[in-house]
């Protein structure tokens, strides 16, 4: 006879209050009646830890394979064989595709200022007024008022850029890998290779672009007519210094 496993699906909140078990009463049937209970008894926190996540994305299944294949042998009990089985699945994801970093800190637009901050409050308080007055006496007003406070808004935010943009031309010629660097290379989308934490695939990539014992027979010979090289002179040589 077979057996057949029976799974729960539960929400870490539940998890902790959560009581379940298989019921030794009888149920005129083959099968045992699983019973789970929630206690309501005290207030539910949501838990502060965060589940591991990966990005998707950037997956490389050649590298997940590889990694998986790796010769790995399993010991212990059932309970030690599922930890080993979930840390070679977790070392897999490290090493074809990056995790996802879920960061609370919003990092400002370049171009903004503490002028585009001030604008910006009059500017929603002016909508706020305009919105709350509407079908009401002296609502064109307020909404002329609105209107003007998004122009200048848009006025200083445009006015900001053109300043920070020719500053950052300026920098360029300067310092060529500084602030406008950044700036561009920010601004490109594009998919970037998940480092490499195989040992066996970083291996074969080094033997391949670094071979070893390379015979030189088969190399071709360079002959170089020592009279065509030109001579370096001392004031040259002082120059580099």
């Amino acid at each position: 006879m077979g057996s057949v496993i029976d799974v729960t699906f539960v929400s870490d909140v539940l998890a902790k209050d959560l009581q379940w078990y298989v019921s030794d009463e009888y149920t005129h049937s083959d099968h045992q009646a699983i019973n789970f209970e929630i206690r309501h008894g005290k207030r539910m926190k949501r838990s502060r830890t965060r589940a591991e996540r990966w990005a998707a994305n950037r997956f490389d299944e050649e590298i997940f394979g590889e990694v998986l294949q790796q010769n790995t042998a399993l010991e212990g009990s059932a309970e030690n064989k599922a930890v080993q089985i979930g840390e070679k699945l977790r070392r897999a994801c490290d090493a074809s595709m990056p995790r996802y970093v879920v960061s609370q800190k919003r990092v400002p637009n370049f171009w903004w200022n503490s002028e585009i901050g001030e604008c910006r409050k009059a500017c929603l308080k002016a909508r706020r007024r305009s919105q709350r007055n509407r079908n009401r006496s002296g609502y064109e007003q307020l909404h002329e008022e609105y209107k003007n406070a998004r122009k200048k808004l848009h006025v200083a935010i445009m006015k900001s850029k053109c300043e920070h943009f020719k500053r950052l031309c300026n920098e360029a010629d300067t310092n060529p890998w500084g602030g406008a660097h950044k700036t561009v290379i920010s601004k490109v989308k594009c998919k970037r290779s998940p480092p490499i934490s195989s040992s066996t695939l970083l291996d074969e990539i080094v033997t391949d672009l670094f071979p070893q014992n390379v015979s030189t027979a088969n190399l071709p010979t360079v002959e170089i007519d020592t009279a065509e090289v030109p001579t370096v002179s001392e004031k040259e040589v002082r120059s580099c210094g």
